[in-house]
């Protein structure tokens, strides 16, 4: 809630209750509080009126692997301003499409060993993947990573979420159908280490979380690592879920991949099969509530997910 925007009986106590500190009240404690507020020399409690300890963005056009931290540096909010506050309140218009990028990963693979070769399902990892087989990645839509701890963010969706799809995994290579894996699906929300923190998601329009990849098939006895193959890519932002390769030489053929917010398939029993994107991932968060009020239309694997490293 602002303070009030004029008038002549502002108190300290008003200025604690919306940002916050400790007693006795100082009005150093207060530098940079809010947009306005200096940052050093002079403060006067006259420079609060009509501030507020939420910061607010409208996203308005269509956006890629949107990150909130840098999109508020971009919108001038100082890194002070950013880590003193508590409440953040973002809305995506209608006709706005939040999108998760997808980038597949390297198709060599290493003589003789398992390769799998799955989108992680998460930014800015190493990839997961065997061997020489570099793994592709799949993203979220909007990132929330760097921003206060114990601090609220609050998302109105007026628009779309389609997180990035999971690739197919990679066979095996040495007669086996073991250790093969699918990428996970983006999800349209990631939070990464936002500890006690809330997160309160409206949605009004549509938010998909993206398909697993499918687990990659096993080449036949006795051919050599010459037969290994695909599995199918999962449903995402600008691809749709794809069948994986045939079976060849009596080896299993490539699961197909997810549709939104759903698992590949499994081959061969290995389990491995990437997985749908939910509605948000948790990475490395501890004690952060997410609350959901679905108005609209919601396509994932679960509300949330808790994940530590590179594969969920």
């Amino acid at each position: 809630m602002a303070i009030q925007a004029d008038g002549d009986d502002l108190q300290f106590s008003e200025i604690q209750t919306e940002y916050g500190g400790s007693n006795p009240i100082a009005i150093s404690e207060y530098y940079d509080a809010a947009s306005g507020v200096p940052a050093n020399g002079q403060i006067a409690i006259s420079d609060f009126y009509g501030t507020s300890a939420a910061i607010s963005i409208t996203i308005t056009g269509s956006q890629l692997n949107y990150d909130l931290y840098d999109a508020l540096i971009a919108a001038s909010y100082s890194s002070s301003e950013i880590a003193n506050n508590t409440i953040f309140n973002i809305t995506i218009n209608s006709g706005v499409t939040m999108k998760g990028s997808s980038t597949n990963g390297s198709n060599s693979r290493g003589f003789g060993y398992s390769c799998g070769g799955g989108g992680c399902g998460h930014p800015e990892d190493v990839p997961y993947g065997g061997c020489n087989q570099r793994a592709g990645t799949s993203r979220s839509c909007l990132t929330i990573e760097g921003c206060p701890n114990s601090a609220t963010y609050n998302i109105i969706n007026n628009g779309t979420f389609e997180g990035g799809a999971g690739f197919g995994g990679h066979g095996y290579n040495n007669g086996s159908t073991t250790n093969v894996s699918g990428g996970t699906g983006g999800s349209p929300i990631i939070m990464i280490s936002q500890n006690s923190c809330t997160l309160n998601i409206t949605n009004n329009g549509t938010m998909r979380g993206a398909g697993g990849g499918g687990s990659g098939g096993g080449f036949g006895a006795g051919h050599g690592g010459c037969c290994p193959k695909w599995g199918g890519d999962g449903q995402g932002h600008n691809r749709s879920a794809q069948g994986g390769d045939g079976a060849s030489h009596g080896g299993n053929s490539g699961g197909s991949g997810g549709g939104w917010g759903s698992s590949g398939q499994d081959v061969g029993g290995c389990g491995v099969q990437g997985l749908g994107g939910t509605n948000v991932e948790l990475r490395s968060c501890s004690s952060t509530t997410v609350n959901n009020t679905n108005n609209g239309t919601q396509s994932n694997a679960g509300a949330t997910r808790a994940t530590s490293s590179n594969r969920a």
